[in-house]
């Protein structure tokens, strides 16, 4: 965080400013309003999706896809494998696109070493 200032600060008096609301960030203003202005539904979104990615939901599933293979070997077993896995693919290619069309869409891009 600290190392951060170092790029965005304009000067020196700003660098200590902006030290200063780290270490103190009542110095700030009020917390309720400065996360206020940082949390809308993208962010919720990605929490969300987070706590959710965190849990041990996606290993206890592909430990039952295993276990519903292993005990069946009829063609409607593999074909439920098969399924699951294009369903697999095709939610990671939807979050890669969702998340470069978000990208994309975004008005506000700079170059992050525009100041260098």
């Amino acid at each position: 965080m600290f190392g951060w200032v170092l790029f965005r600060a304009d000067s020196f008096g700003h660098a200590i400013a902006f030290f200063a609301a780290l270490l103190d960030p009542t110095r700030a203003g009020s917390r309720a309003r400065a996360s206020a202005l940082h949390v809308d539904a993208a962010v919720l979104t990605a929490v969300v999706a987070g706590v959710v990615g965190a849990t041990p939901a996606v290993p206890y599933l592909a430990a039952w896809r295993a276990r519903l293979i292993a005990s069946d070997a009829s063609a409607a077993a593999r074909r439920l494998d098969g399924a699951l896995a294009w369903a697999e693919v095709g939610l990671l290619a939807g979050v890669f696109f969702l998340a470069a069309a978000t990208l994309s869409a975004s008005t506000y891009n700079p170059f992050i070493y525009f100041r260098f």
